[in-house]
């Protein structure tokens, strides 16, 4: 009876350690979300999210809410994201051990509660595994689903689940390579030149590690991202998220 008491304590505990770390990965991820966003990719009720957000707070994260009631937590150039980094870090080779194997062993993986910036949406995605970017950022997968190779960033991934199936279209794999964001080569190159705020770069370098090339500081507070890439759309994306934080330079 002690025991059992014992190791539903010990999986209560372990479920929220669980939830405080997708809590962090998702208020690290760009865009900001809604309470209403974070509760239902934790499993837990809005008033739950909250005091899970006040116990981030307690750990010294700068938890912050934009003009849209969205929350996201604030990069920091100092040590005070120190736990969180670790903490992620730790998960991502989790996972990266996992993908390597199921690539030597030619088996198809299970993304499960993979958080797609695109379409803002958080599914399963069954994928064969082809191979990482150069800084292990992305998986270069082929998705059945639509019969397509696509790049799916780690950072977004809750688990990986390796099935029994070995490859069933191999002869369809293309290793890409992707640009700044992570979209393919869609026969069109496309030249931005933005200027960031602090925070927008912070964002930027923190969600998008590869641009990191092409980003100069300014020296009035600001920063400029110059660089070609594949498609408008995460650009679009971020203009949307960020409006008073970025500015196209003609």
């Amino acid at each position: 009876m002690v025991s059992l008491v014992f190791k539903t304590v010990s999986m209560f505990n372990q479920n929220r350690i669980l939830r405080v770390f997708k809590l962090i990965t998702l208020l690290k991820t760009f865009p900001a979300k809604s309470i209403k966003r974070l509760a239902a990719s934790l499993e837990i009720s809005e008033r739950s999210c909250y005091r899970y957000m006040d116990l981030l707070a307690e750990l010294g994260f700068e938890v912050r809410k934009d003009d849209h009631n969205k929350f996201y937590l604030q990069p920091s150039l100092e040590e005070s994201n120190f736990l969180a980094t670790n903490i992620v870090h730790g998960h991502l080779a989790k996972l990266l051990a996992q993908i390597n194997e199921a690539i030597k062993d030619e088996k198809q993986v299970i993304l499960h509660k993979y958080q797609s910036a695109s379409s803002e949406s958080i599914a399963d995605r069954l994928v064969e595994p082809i191979g990482f970017t150069a800084n292990n950022t992305y998986l270069c997968a082929y998705e059945p689903a639509d019969a397509q190779n696509k790049y799916f960033k780690l950072e977004r991934m809750g688990s990986i689940e390796i099935l029994a199936e070995t490859y069933k279209f191999k002869e369809a794999h293309v290793l890409l390579t992707p640009d700044v964001f992570g979209f393919n080569d869609s026969g069109e190159k496309f030249p931005i030149k933005l200027k960031l705020s602090m925070r927008a770069m912070l964002f930027l370098k923190d969600d998008y590690p590869a641009t990191a090339d092409y980003l100069s500081d300014q020296k009035d507070g600001s920063w400029l991202l110059e660089v070609e890439v594949n498609s408008m759309e995460p650009v679009e994306r971020i203009l949307r998220g960020m409006p008073t934080d970025i500015l196209f330079v003609l």
